[in-house]
């Protein structure tokens, strides 16, 4: 099974739930009052395989989350904040492949 792990074992700065983060790629959004630009998707590396569990890289593809460029400046708080599209996506979205969990063993 997947060990059960804390969010900064992800390598990631910022973490939510709920959001469609493929949708924010080439996008201007504003989370909690700080204005970012969406890059790409932050694709996972095989360190998790070692670190999480075999097969992890591959289960993450697709669910690594979101490169952004921060485009004001700001502080960021812990707790429930607010999304806000800026602009329309530039350029058409990826499709992303998401493996079942099952895959993770």
């Amino acid at each position: 099974g997947v060990p059960a792990l804390g969010a900064d074992w992800f390598r990631r700065n910022v973490i939510v739930e709920g959001l469609d983060l493929a949708a924010l790629f080439g996008v201007r959004f504003s989370l909690g009052g700080l204005v970012f630009d969406g890059i790409e998707e932050s694709r996972p590396c095989h360190w998790m395989n070692q670190v999480v569990a075999p097969g992890a890289e591959d289960w993450l593809r697709g669910r690594g989350g979101l490169r952004a460029k921060i485009a004001s400046d700001g502080e960021l708080r812990v707790g429930p904040t607010e999304l806000r599209l800026l602009q329309e996506a530039t350029r058409p979205l990826p499709a992303l492949r998401k493996p079942p969990l099952s895959s993770i063993k």
